[in-house]
């Protein structure tokens, strides 16, 4: 067969929309799969607010990584004067090891990453929106169970550091501003 222009042509259309056929396929299968991320995570959590589990799926957390989610008040405490110390760090392992958060998980690794450098705001905003979603399906029982356990964990993060050489329990005026941010997202 000879070669001429209108080969070339059928060919390279033909290829164009190989190509875009591919493309669609290709992003028909990530939707899926985010889709189905999304249903698993809005399973294991709880939580039916479509918005709440987007901004959460935003985040990377999934049902492997949404008990690290449970210590971002810790951490946000912890940061709350732009430094973690090593006591601060201690109070927040030992409450991840009580919350079975142990080396080796996606919940422990995306600790580890917070203890390292700050977390973004969003993940407190995702905290706060996951709290209040939480929140509606509890009993008022529940939710001031969950409050309470919460902020004592935030509040012992708090006093870790402590005042002079980590002897008096004081709390920075930066840690209390994190702490009643924190148990306002419980209204």
């Amino acid at each position: 067969m000879e070669w001429n222009l209108t080969n070339h042509a059928i060919d390279l259309e033909e290829q164009f929309f190989a190509n875009q056929d591919a493309e669609l396929v290709a992003k028909l299968k990530a939707e899926l799969k985010a889709k189905e991320a999304k249903t698993a995570l809005a399973s294991a959590s709880g939580i039916k607010d479509p918005a709440v589990i987007d901004e959460l799926f935003e985040l990377g957390i999934n049902p492997t990584t949404l008990a690290a989610l449970s210590l971002v008040p810790l951490v946000e405490v912890a940061w709350a004067d732009l430094e973690l110390d090593k006591r601060e760090k201690g109070a927040i392992l030992k409450a991840a090891a009580e919350k079975e958060i142990t080396p080796g998980t996606a919940s422990y690794s995306l600790l580890e990453n917070w203890l390292k450098a700050k977390p973004d705001k969003a993940f407190r905003k995702a905290w706060t929106d996951y709290v209040h979603a939480l929140c509606q399906n509890l009993s008022a029982e529940n939710k001031d169970s969950f409050k309470k356990e919460i902020l004592e964990s935030a509040y012992f993060v708090a006093k870790a550091s402590g005042g002079f050489l980590g002897m008096i329990e004081k709390i920075s005026s930066a840690e209390e501003r994190v702490l009643s941010e924190l148990e306002a997202a419980f209204t």
